[in-house]
This record gives C-alpha cells, structure tokens and sequence, in this order.
C-alpha cells in the first residue's frame, strides 16, 4: 500500500471542545499527513508565517530511506525558497541522520525531513518572522521570531517529527490515569505556563492501547498552545496570566496505525496567593472547595451518562452538591445548576457549571464534564458545523438539525453514499450522520469584507438576519463555491457561505466617463475614469442622498463611489 506522505505547515483550527475523540484521523491542518490524512498535530502559526511544505512518498516497510529522499518536494507560504537541491537532503530517524539509506523506513520510528542550502526570498528587511511547520538552524529572538536577512541564505531547515502508519498493526489509543481508563481530565497548575501545562498532563495521565500498535501524546505543547489560543488566552514568552475561569484544552493521542483519542482536560489556572475565607464553600464527594475550578465526577456518577434525547436530572446534580455560607458559616446554601451547553440530542460530553453564592456576593463556580450517551463510546470533536442526515438505502437526506463546531459526538462508523462519507451518530443503530469532513478542521485565509455582507446557507437562502459589516475581516475556504450560479466564500469552520461579490467584487465596464465620488454632492478626487475602462465595484449599489445609485469602488475604506449609470 502506496502512502503519499505529505508535510503541510497551516494554524490548526484551535477546538472548542470537551470530550475525546476515539479511533479517527488526526485534524487536516496537521503539520505531516499521509494520503491527505495527517499525522500529527500542526503547531500555532504565529503573525507573519513562514509556512514550509514537504511532500515526500513512503510506504512502512518497503520504501528505503534513499527512495523517500528522492521524493521529497519542497515549497513555502509567505515566502519564495531558493535552492533546494536533492543532494541537500537527509532523513533523521529519532533526532539521527539516516546514514545507511538502503535503510526501509517503519511505522516505529519518529522520522524527520532535513535540507540545508535553503534561502528564503520575498521578505521584508527588518520584519520579523516565524517559521511554521519544523525549525531552523538560526537563533531566534525572544519571541521565536527571525529577521529578514537571517533567513536569505544557508539556511537548514528541519520539519516537525512525524511516523509513518501501519493500519495492520491492531488497537485504539486511549488514557490512563493509573490503572483507571479516563475520559476527560483535569488538572491544577503551580505556574501558568506551557510547560506547567504539559507537564501536569504527563505526570497524571499516560496513553495506552490495546493491541500491537504503539500510543504515544501527539504533541503535547502545540495542542497545549492551540488551545490557550482558542481561550483567549494570549501567551507571552510561554507564560500568560490566569484566566477568570478554568478552560479547556484538547490533547491528542496517536497510535502508529493512523488512530487518534482526543482527551479534553480542564485546567485550572494558578492564582495568586488569595483569600477564601468569605467564600462560600461547596462539598462535592467529599471533598471542599472555596474558590472556582474544574473537577472530576467520581466514577460511575448517578446523573453522569445521560441517555440520548433524555433528560439531565438537576434534581440529583443539586443533591451531590451541597453547600454552606463559609468556611467559617455552616449556615447551608442552594446551588445553581447550569446545563444550557447540553445536547441531549447528540452523545457527547459537554460542560456544565454549579454555583453557589452567598449574602457577601462572594461565588464559587464549579465545571465538570457530564456524558449523554454510553459511557464507553467513542467521540469525535465537531471541527466545522454541519447538518444531520438520515440514509435511507442509497439516498441521504439532509435535515435541519446541526452540530456545531467544538461539539464531540460519539461515533460508529462509516458509509459512503454517491462518494460522500458520512459517519454514524448517537448509537450503532441509529439513522442520523453527518458528513465524515466535519471532523476536519479547514484553513481558513482572512479576507476584508467592502460591502455588508449577509450569510447564506448551501442552498443559497440567506441564513437570519445577522451580517458582517464593511471594512471587518473575515476568516474563510480559499476557493469559491458555485450556488445557484453565484459564486460564495465558505466561511471557515461553519455551515456558512457569504457573496464573493462583497469581497472580492464584480469587474464592471464603463459606457462614460465618470467621476468619483465621495457623496452626492462632493467629489473624492480630480480623476476621471474613462469610458472603456474595468472598474471593479463591490457589493450591491448603494442609493445617496440624491436619489442615485452609487457603486463602492477601491479596496480600501476611502469614500469612493462611481454611479451606476455610468456601467454597461
């Protein structure tokens, strides 16, 4: 079996979701994949990218190190590379140079791309820039940053690790957390930084499989990053300052026959040193708490797995939590209960709150994980909204029911109906799927929005009344959709598509000489556009003060309109 890995460099799509993802291909926006599958997990691009892209061809157990080195092409986003030559470049396997190239690559070892003699052309002198997709062999700043000039020439670059898969080899990765199989996690830090981050996961929790194939953590510190992005979370040098609330942050596990588990984990953030005494304190299973945090329902928890299209019994969630005034005050308190994030609609695992707040104002905030659906399925995290189907025989019929991006759902495997894959939810025997690429993140490009610009649905029909205003940026699919005949932007991540003609614009001929204007009655300069020439106008024409209809034109926020009357 012929698998054509392919290195690709883009920001992966930050996941808001809270519960695992079992037996998948990793997100499409990794750093490596094969047959258009990725291998590893892509870390967070930073402003002003350098993107590299290595395509290289092996197959696990039979192409030899030689082989893959002749495949290997080499490309670049945000910039142009100059000299690349084959006889530039070397394969690592675990950090070393393969020096014994009849050597066949396998589905074990952790492999690397290395060229050297590599310049990179297109810059700007005194820009700083970040490289995406591996490392290179230049000191950064303080900031992982380079500058122009230190990127022109002898450069060597290194991509990111990744493995060849075997899909022969048996097992689904999981987590342990000592002897127990885990689901979700959580953890406290001591600092708040990357490094806490990742290290607090390692020390609780281990991946595992049963079967022949080898687990192992993806990559740990871009997931870690991915997600602190997704939260808000701005880093400085690895270190942030804590959040109001604890947050998400969704790991990976691979395994080296091509499956992943996503495992979400709840962190809570160090706090400066803080007094708690007029707190309110909740009791759940023991155990006191007397600040806001996330926590662990204890296994085999009562109101925990919640059937699909059930209901959530906040009767009993109420009941485990009990609360009191203070630390000081056993005078009891009610708790709040929040389950609005819940999908009884969708097996998944979603995130509710318990509050208590005492006569002081003071509240303590409780998050945990409840499951709907069994306990042991598996789940995919939702990367881009998308509808539910129903299959009967040979057709799929699309319904109007969605699930949202940073949803998990669990999942049973998948049909292909006139080329299109989808994947069973909610239950082995269920009729409801959703498109198999939901689960894949999309890269999205930033385009600027010069006309208001409504949303729209597959089928070409405005979607409520929500719309993105002039001038604003907006992250979108770099291709455009025919609907109806009318071409339409996808926006990235979600079931919705926005006219090109508000970004990208028409070309349109003038019949006349025109001028432009800034209003009705004022010009915005002395030009005049002559009769013949393409103009490009964008979006619908706007009607002045005069009475006459006017078209934006120029990509740019200045005041400039050009009548209507003035185009063929």
């Amino acid at each position: 079996m012929k698998k054509n890995l392919r290195i690709v460099s883009a920001a992966a799509a930050a996941l808001l979701a809270v519960a695992p993802i079992a037996a998948s291909s990793v997100t499409a926006n990794a750093a490596v994949t094969v047959n258009n599958a990725p291998a590893t997990q892509n870390p967070t691009e930073a402003a002003n990218a350098v993107t590299v892209n290595v395509d290289l061809t092996a197959t696990a157990g039979k192409t030899t190190a030689q082989d893959a080195i002749n495949s290997v092409k080499l490309s670049a986003t945000g910039a142009s590379l100059v000299g690349f030559k084959t006889a530039n470049v070397s394969l690592l396997a675990n950090g070393k140079k393969i020096t014994d190239l009849s050597t066949k690559l396998n589905a074990t070892d952790s492999y690397q791309v290395e060229v050297s003699g590599l310049g990179f052309n297109g810059l700007v002198n005194g820009t700083n820039y970040s490289i995406a997709g591996g490392t290179v062999n230049i000191t950064a700043n303080a900031n992982k940053h380079y500058i122009a000039s230190q990127l022109a020439s002898k450069v060597t670059f290194t991509s990111d690790a990744f493995q060849l898969t075997d899909a022969s080899l048996t097992g689904t990765p999981y987590v342990k957390e000592g002897n127990n199989v885990v689901s979700t996690g959580a953890v406290s830090l001591k600092e708040n930084t990357v490094s806490a981050i990742v290290n607090a996961i390692e020390s609780k929790y281990a991946p595992a499989i049963d079967g022949t194939a080898k687990a192992s953590w993806s990559n740990l510190t871009a997931d870690v990053e991915s997600s602190l992005n997704t939260a808000g979370i701005k880093l400085n040098n690895g270190k942030f300052t804590a959040p109001a609330n604890a947050f998400t942050v969704n790991v990976t596990v691979k395994a080296n026959n091509g499956k992943t588990t996503s495992f979400p984990v709840l962190v809570n953030a160090y706090q400066e040193a803080a007094n708690y005494s007029e707190n309110p304190v909740i009791t759940y299973n023991g155990t006191k708490y007397d600040h806001s945090q996330a926590i662990t329902l204890k296994p085999n928890e009562s109101f925990n797995n919640v059937a699909v299209n059930g209901t959530v019994n906040t009767k009993a969630i109420e009941d485990a939590f009990k609360a009191v005034v203070s630390s000081t005050d056993s005078n009891n308190l009610s708790v709040s209960v929040d389950t609005s994030k819940v999908n009884t609609a969708v097996a998944g695992n979603y995130p509710v709150t318990v509050t208590a707040k005492n006569p002081n104002g003071k509240s303590v905030v409780l998050t945990f994980n409840l499951t709907v659906g069994a306990k042991d399925a598996s789940y995919k995290t939702v990367a881009q909204e998308g509808n539910i189907y129903t299959i009967n025989g040979n057709t799929a019929t699309k319904t109007n029911d969605t699930v949202k991006a940073g949803a998990n759902v669990a999942t049973f495997g998948t049909v292909t109906v006139d080329g299109v894959s989808y994947t069973r939810i909610n239950s082995k025997t269920s009729n409801q799927f959703v498109e198999t690429s939901v689960f894949t993140a999309e890269t999205g490009v930033e385009k600027t929005i010069m006309h208001n610009a409504y949303y729209y649905g597959k089928d070409g029909k405005r979607v409520g009344t929500d719309k993105i205003t002039r001038y604003n940026k907006i992250s979108v699919v770099d291709k455009l959709v025919s609907i109806d005949g009318k071409s339409y932007y996808k926006v990235a991540n979600k079931n919705l598509y926005i006219n090109a003609d508000n970004i990208d614009g028409t070309s349109r001929t003038l019949k006349h000489n025109a001028y432009i204007y800034k209003t009705s009655t004022k010009r915005a300069n002395k030009q005049v556009l002559k009769k013949g020439t393409k103009v490009t106008t964008y979006g619908a024409s706007y009607k002045f003060k005069n009475g006459k209809q006017y078209y934006k034109i120029g990509n740019n926020t200045d005041k400039t309109y050009v009548k209507v009357a003035n185009f063929e």
